[in-house]
């Protein structure tokens, strides 16, 4: 059955002796044991699931990856995850000025490549006269502005959510790999982490 935490103490919450050898009372819940002390907040919970590095505290949502394993450890990971943050931050912010500004540049040089064929076409039928027919060249073939304005926003937005995903996958990818790295160190026998 339930083995008494240590050397047979009770709970420090309810007093029951109904105690594992984690240190969780299984009378009313309470948590005391190692196995669930957190090493960045020092609170005692239970680890909960973690998409991105597998278990993290309940309490702070930073990882937990082993009992073993010092608050000093997580260093890397902890980088990892923030810059993995910052990324998603920052592409909400940018993304959208980076296409409206690419948008509004594309927009203007329509109007403007737009504008100066106007006036060659206008300058050789000044010169030539009406009975020349200028040449095809001449010709504005360039689109709307407003058209260009909407493609080049889609192209630039579609552009950069393509550059969003692939960067935001390999940023996960990097604080995946650390996470198994301080698990495997955590776990390897002999380990000094502790």
């Amino acid at each position: 059955m339930a083995s008494a935490y240590r050397t047979g103490e009770a709970c420090p919450r309810c007093g029951s002796g109904s105690t594992t050898s984690q240190g969780e009372c299984l009378a009313c819940g309470a948590l005391w044991g190692p196995d669930f002390l957190c090493p960045h907040c020092g609170e005692h919970t239970r680890p909960v699931s973690d998409p991105l590095v597998g278990a993290s505290c309940s309490d702070c949502g930073k990882p937990r990856l082993g009992v073993s394993l010092p608050k000093e450890a997580y260093g890397r990971v902890l980088d990892r995850m923030r810059f993995a943050r910052l990324w998603h931050a920052r592409v909400l912010v940018y993304l959208p000025v980076v296409a409206l500004v690419a948008a509004l540049f594309v927009a203007g040089a329509d109007f403007y490549w737009k504008g100066a064929a106007l006036h060659a076409h206008d300058v050789f039928v000044a010169e030539r006269g009406p009975a020349v027919p200028p040449p095809t060249s001449l010709a504005p073939v360039a689109p709307e502005p407003p058209v260009a304005f909407v493609a080049a926003l889609l192209a630039v937005g579609i552009v950069g959510l393509g550059i969003y995903v692939g960067v935001g996958a390999a940023l996960r990818a990097r604080v995946r790999s650390e996470a198994a790295r301080l698990e495997a160190m955590a776990t390897a026998p002999g380990s000094t982490a502790r």
